[in-house]
């Protein structure tokens, strides 16, 4: 199947790849060997996007589908062949596809859909703060290292937007 998304934990030797199987597999890299350590299955559709936190204990990965949904998973970065739980499954966020996703921080995540939205989630209370509207689908984020946050979006119609996640308007 196709292979849509690929990230690695800076800080150990995982990488997580994502498939239009719905899929997200997680493999060692260990010894340059690759591995299967775990196949992901929450997602009911093609899964697209994959990332890590750099510094969260426990240590946090996200994935984003065609279904929607964000799905956000815990691990051991000292033993990863130990189970990835689910934090938290983000359904019913989007009425299309979910294609990227970035921590903000720790506890906060920025959704972008093909909807023409993002939405601003938190983590620990399991809710969304608040929705961003663009004018078209989004296609890529990217979070800027700025405190607040600030983060920018790419539209289908090629123009990047930077929101700060205090307002619902774009920043810039």
């Amino acid at each position: 199947d196709l292979v849509w998304g690929l990230a690695r934990d800076r800080t150990c030797d995982i990488v997580a790849t994502t498939s239009a199987d719905a899929t997200a597999v997680v493999w060692t890299t260990e010894h340059c060997q690759p591995k299967v350590l775990h196949s992901l299955e929450e997602h009911c559709d093609s899964v697209f996007d994959v990332q890590f936190t750099e510094s969260h204990q426990p240590p946090l990965m996200l994935t984003t589908s065609w279904d929607g949904s964000v799905v956000v998973y815990k691990y051991s970065r000292e033993d990863p062949q130990a189970e990835f739980n689910v934090v938290w499954h983000a359904t019913g966020l989007h009425s299309d596809a979910v294609w990227r996703a970035r921590f903000l921080g720790d506890k906060e995540v920025i959704a972008g859909s093909w909807d023409g939205t993002l939405s601003h989630l938190d983590i620990t209370n399991e809710t969304r703060v608040s929705v961003f509207e663009n004018r078209y689908s989004i296609v890529d984020l990217s979070v800027l290292p700025n405190d607040p946050p600030l983060f920018a979006a790419l539209g289908s119609d090629e123009h990047v937007c930077v929101w700060d996640v205090r307002q619902e308007t774009p920043a810039r």
